[in-house]
């Protein structure tokens, strides 16, 4: 056998075995054995290709990461909470009633300084004091002005407690504006701004009028009724009578009214008839204006049982009266001034309780929303593939074979000219 004729029969071995495999028919005019070879690289390079892009497009669609939402119609508060628990950033809730108020999911209430339930701001305590005539008393005598202290503290007692209840109404119906639900993190930080910020304007609120009271009664220079403020003298003849300010003396230190109203000197109870004094209480004042010593007094005297026996004695009618009690735990100490108990508007302690399924079911959620990202997923890798295949393998089968015969088309004339060059 000659080498064209072994060279033939192994063509057409080749042929035989490939020919079932081979997808494309070569362009070219040329011989059977070009054309089988064409054939047979362009099936090999079109199934090369078709798997290396089958493999891209799984990679792509595993590992690209992609983002689903989810949306639930009206969801409980415990599957909103599990829900926020796993996907904190991307929840949103709508609510069906964005407007709630205050008083829904807030409720505020407070606990007074004894003094305002006690014994001391009572009409009864009041009246007792007042039991001696005035006119057999000096004039600065805690018999004949103490009891207007009592009922100025009680009056104090009374505006604080009727401005706080006011206010809190007012609180209560304040609407909280959300459109969305928030969260109970954020819920509870707002809560406690909101509650703050009631404390705080209340006090101001009352201080700013308490204190436009007291500087408008200064600024006047009105006459107190007790004549704490200034002195009528007689002239000689009684035909006129002078005006003088009040002096008061507080540990030897002389001060005048017409210089300062924060003039101050203690309380005391004095003999008959006498201007020797046979007690004095302690840390409680006659002032200029009866509020303006009150505000600088304390309430030490009246937690001491022998300074109360001292003000029943000098009275000499029995009278049972509860002191206040040391005992009881407090924020303020006995020696604390009214002036300070009147800053915090007489309060103890303030308390309050939020309720955020309160909250919730004002909201009312219809919906509620989340996503969350994911990068593999067998369903969605599978139709995208088989979306894709069907439009890869026509383009393929278009640009295969003609890439391949239009390298071949280069070679095969690559080579005649090599030919015909050596010629």
């Amino acid at each position: 056998m000659t080498t064209a004729q072994a060279m033939g029969a192994k063509y057409k071995t080749i042929k035989s075995y490939v020919k079932p495999y081979i997808f494309f028919q070569s362009n070219l005019p040329s011989t059977d054995e070009d054309e089988a070879k064409n054939a047979f690289i362009s099936t090999r390079l079109y199934f090369v290709t078709l798997i290396v892009s089958l493999i891209v497009l799984v990679l792509y669609t595993t590992l690209l990461p992609r983002i689903k939402t989810i949306t639930i119609k009206s969801p409980t508060i415990e599957q909103y909470t599990k829900l926020y628990e796993k996907y904190p950033q991307t929840l949103t809730c709508q609510c069906s009633s964005i407007s709630v108020s205050y008083g829904t999911f807030i409720q505020l209430s407070l606990k007074y300084h004894q003094l305002c339930s006690s014994q001391f701001i009572t009409e009864e305590w009041i009246e007792y004091l007042n039991t001696i005539s005035s006119d057999q008393l000096y004039y600065r005598d805690f018999r004949r002005v103490g009891g207007y202290s009592f009922q100025l503290l009680s009056r104090l007692c009374h505006i604080v407690q009727q401005t706080i209840n006011s206010e809190l109404l007012i609180f209560q119906s304040t609407s909280y504006i959300t459109p969305s639900l928030v969260s109970l993190e954020v819920f509870t930080t707002q809560t406690e701004v909101f509650i703050k910020q009631f404390q705080l304007s209340t006090i101001n609120t009352f201080l700013r009028e308490f204190n436009f009271i007291q500087k408008s009664i200064q600024g006047n220079g009105l006459m107190s009724g007790l004549l704490t403020n200034i002195e009528l003298i007689d002239s000689y003849d009684f035909r006129y009578i002078f005006i003088k300010p009040s002096i008061f003396v507080n540990n030897n230190l002389t001060c005048s009214c017409d210089v300062t109203l924060s003039c101050i000197e203690p309380l005391a109870i004095y003999g008959e008839n006498s201007l020797t004094t046979t007690f004095i209480l302690p840390n409680f004042y006659l002032g200029c204006y009866i509020v303006n010593s009150l505000l600088q007094s304390t309430l030490e005297c009246f937690f001491d049982q022998q300074c109360i026996n001292q003000i029943q004695a000098w009275i000499e009618m029995d009278f049972n009266i509860t002191l206040l009690n040391s005992s009881i735990s407090s924020q303020y100490q006995r020696n604390t001034t009214i002036q300070e108990l009147v800053d915090q508007l007489m309060i103890e302690q303030w308390s309050s309780a939020t309720s955020y399924s309160s909250y919730y079911d004002k909201c009312h959620p219809t919906e509620c929303t989340y996503s969350y990202v994911y990068s593999f997923d067998i369903l969605y890798t599978i139709s995208t593939l088989i979306a894709l295949i069907g439009g890869l393998t026509k383009i393929l089968r278009v640009i295969v074979p003609n890439l391949v015969a239009l390298i071949s088309r280069k070679t095969t004339l690559h080579a005649d000219y090599g030919k015909k060059k050596y010629l």
